[in-house]
C-alpha cells in the first residue's frame, strides 16, 4: 500500500473514531468536477452522510435558521457543466440542493479562462487518480442552466470573474473580480449572489476584508465546523472529490481533518470582522 493510501486510511479511521456520534454543527462540503462515471460514487457518499446528517437547503442557510441536529451543506466550485449534470442525476432525486460557485468569465466563454479551468480540473482529479483525459463535462455550464438551478431551489455563488490568485492582485483588481462577477450573476440570473468562494482557497487580510464588504458569506478552504445557530460571515469547508470513499466522506463530516486548520480557525474567529495580517 502506498504512503498516500496509508494516510487516507488513517484519516478515515481517525475520523470515524473521533466521534461516535456527530456533533450538532454545520459542515460544508466542496466538490469540483464530477465526471459521468463517478456520479454513482458521489451518490454513495451523499447516501452515507445522510444516515447521520440532514442536508440543508441554501435558503435555510441564508436565512440563518436555528437547528440543533447535525447538518451539511453541499457546494460545487468552478461552474462546470458536470456539476449541473450531477445535480440532475444525483442530487435532485435525493431532494438535495446546493450552492454552485461559478467563474463568470468561464460561463461567459472567455477562452483563456476556459482553457485554464480544464487544465486545473484535470490536474486535480489526475493527482487523486480519479480520471485521465478531458471530457466534455468539463465545459462550463450555461447561464440557462444556472438559472434553472436557482429556479429549483439551489443558489449561484461567485467564484470571481477570472479565477486568479487574489492575494497577488492590487486592491483595485480584487475589487473588480468581486464586483464584476456579482453583477454578471445578477444580470444573467436575476438573483444577487450572497456567497463568495475564494479561488484556490487563497486569501490574505485584504482579500477577506474586501470580500466581506461585497458578500454576506465568504467560503474558505479551511477544515472545520460551522455553528448552526450563529452562522458567521467566514465559513469553513471540507474539500472532497467523488472518487474518495463514502467512509472518508463521513469521516470528513466528523472532523477527521480538523486538526490541520486549528490555528487558522482560532485566528479567524478571534479577529471577527477586524481582519488584519495577524489573523490570517
Amino acid at each position: 500500500m502506498s504512503i498516500r493510501a496509508h494516510v487516507r486510511l488513517y484519516h478515515e479511521l481517525s475520523g470515524l473514531l473521533y466521534l461516535r456520534q456527530p456533533k450538532p454543527d454545520l459542515r460544508i462540503l466542496t466538490y469540483h468536477h464530477v465526471p459521468p462515471f463517478l456520479r454513482d460514487a458521489l451518490g454513495s457518499q451523499l447516501d452515507s452522510i445522510s444516515r447521520e446528517r440532514s442536508f440543508l437547503r441554501p435558503e435555510d442557510f441564508s436565512n440563518n435558521s436555528t437547528r440543533t441536529s447535525p447538518g451539511v451543506l453541499v457546494t460545487f466550485d468552478d461552474g462546470f457543466e458536470s456539476a449541473f449534470r450531477a445535480y440532475e442525476e444525483v442530487l435532485r432525486p435525493r431532494g438535495i440542493r446546493a450552492i454552485y460557485f461559478v467563474v463568470t468569465g468561464l460561463i461567459g466563454g472567455n477562452t483563456s479562462v476556459v482553457a485554464r479551468h480544464r487544465f486545473l480540473a484535470q490536474l486535480k482529479l489526475s493527482n487523486k487518480k480519479c480520471v485521465s483525459g478531458f471530457d466534455e463535462s468539463q465545459s462550463p455550464m450555461s447561464w440557462e442552466q444556472a438559472s434553472q438551478l436557482i429556479g429549483e431551489g439551489n443558489e449561484i455563488g461567485s467564484h470571481s470573474d477570472s479565477h486568479l490568485m487574489l492575494p497577488s492582485l492590487s486592491d483595485r483588481e480584487i475589487q473588480r473580480e468581486l464586483v464584476e462577477s456579482k453583477v454578471r450573476i445578477a444580470d444573467n440570473t436575476g438573483r444577487v449572489p450572497q456567497h463568495f468562494a475564494l479561488p484556490f482557497g487563497s486569501y490574505d487580510a485584504r482579500v477577506l476584508a474586501l470580500a466581506v464588504q461585497e458578500y454576506s458569506f465568504v467560503h474558505l478552504t479551511v477544515h472545520g465546523p460551522n455553528s448552526l445557530s450563529d452562522v458567521q460571515s467566514l465559513l469553513f469547508r471540507e474539500t472532497i472529490e467523488p472518487c474518495e470513499s463514502a467512509r472518508f466522506a463521513v469521516a470528513l463530516t466528523r472532523g477527521a481533518l480538523d486538526h490541520r486548520s486549528c490555528f487558522r480557525r482560532r485566528c479567524l474567529r478571534a479577529c471577527g470582522p477586524q481582519l488584519s495580517d495577524k489573523c490570517v
